[in-house]
């Protein structure tokens, strides 16, 4: 089970017929069992599903890596006056008590202007900012730039051949999703779903009058505008600072539609920072009965399938819903 089993059940599911009222804890079980319990459980909704869409899913299909590894892919790539990943990682954490993404990208970014500057003696970085002058010259950020492009040249490249079927799946159950919100910023679902109305940053999700159908919300900014990358520390700031208008049309979307993450783990901070917003907006009660219709499509090590309950923390509450792990992608 998995991704592959995942698409091809959001192709079959049909929104008659609802007749399921739990969900059936498996494990050790074939696909087709699975496929029938989660049919079932999108059936109850009676609605299409939202998927939330994950850098799991960018790595399977292109080869991209998280976030930590295309920082340290700037690292690498860049060169003096750069330092290692690790420098910034163990300067992150001693600043900020954990290893904080945002904070070391910050960093990063102050070290990524000295290497492009035109004192520097980083040659082929010089040769980069001079053909990005006239973007640096209206204040781009540089680093975004440099990013941005290396994520649109991976999105560029072809499917694996072993993994085209899986994407001819989930193209396919395209006419069988109410829409997708994505933390990515590269370029495969718009490659997915061509007919999608693509958004390409948090404002246009926040000034839609209402969620509309078939379209792809990408809330931290996408490769073809480096500007809308959700990335470094300041750019966190913003997003909390809008953070309540941008949870409540998540939250319509909770409270409407049965939801399928793929490319999340469940602990997840993006995931659980939604969720527990759930139980603040909802109250326990009713936010236990909108996590009935979630379901994490988690991939595993272990060759057998199985469909569970799992329980996520949530401040001082467990939120249960049903996660699909399994190595059969």
């Amino acid at each position: 089970m998995g991704y592959r089993s995942a698409f091809w059940f959001i192709d079959r599911y049909s929104i008659a017929n609802c007749k399921c009222d739990s969900v059936v804890d498996m494990s050790g079980v074939s696909d087709k069992e699975i496929e029938t319990e989660l049919t079932k459980l999108l059936e109850k909704a009676n609605r299409y599903p939202y998927l939330f869409v994950g850098s799991g899913m960018s790595k399977r299909y292109m080869g991209l890596p998280n976030w930590q590894g295309f920082l340290e892919w700037v690292c690498q790539s860049v060169g003096a006056p750069m330092l290692p990943w690790w420098e910034y990682a163990q300067k992150a954490k001693k600043d900020t008590d954990g290893v904080d993404y945002p904070y070391a990208t910050s960093l990063m970014e102050e070290d990524f202007q000295k290497a492009i500057c035109s004192t520097s003696e980083n040659v082929k970085m010089k040769k980069w900012a001079q053909t990005h002058s006239d973007q640096l010259g209206m204040g781009k950020n540089a680093m975004k730039i440099y990013i941005a492009e290396h994520l649109a040249a991976a999105s560029a490249n072809g499917i694996d051949d072993n993994l085209k079927n899986e994407l001819a799946l989930l193209k396919k159950a395209g006419t069988h999703i109410a829409g997708i919100i994505t933390t990515n910023y590269d370029k495969m679902l718009e490659r997915c779903f061509p007919d999608y109305d693509s958004y390409a940053s948090q404002s246009e999700l926040l000034f839609s009058s209402e969620m509309s159908l078939a379209c792809i919300y990408k809330i931290h900014g996408t490769v073809t505008d480096p500007e809308s990358m959700v990335l470094d520390k300041s750019d966190y700031q913003r997003l909390t600072e809008n953070r309540q208008y941008l949870e409540s049309k998540i939250m319509t979307i909770f409270g409407e539609y049965p939801v399928i993450f793929l490319g999340y783990s469940i602990k997840d901070e993006d995931i659980r920072s939604m969720i527990s917003s759930l139980v603040r907006c909802a109250g326990i009660e009713k936010a236990c009965r909108l996590a009935e219709r979630f379901v994490f499509v988690e991939w595993a090590h272990e060759r057998s399938s199985a469909i569970e309950q799992t329980t996520m923390p949530v401040d001082s509450w467990g939120i249960s819903m049903t996660k699909n792990k399994g190595r059969k992608l």
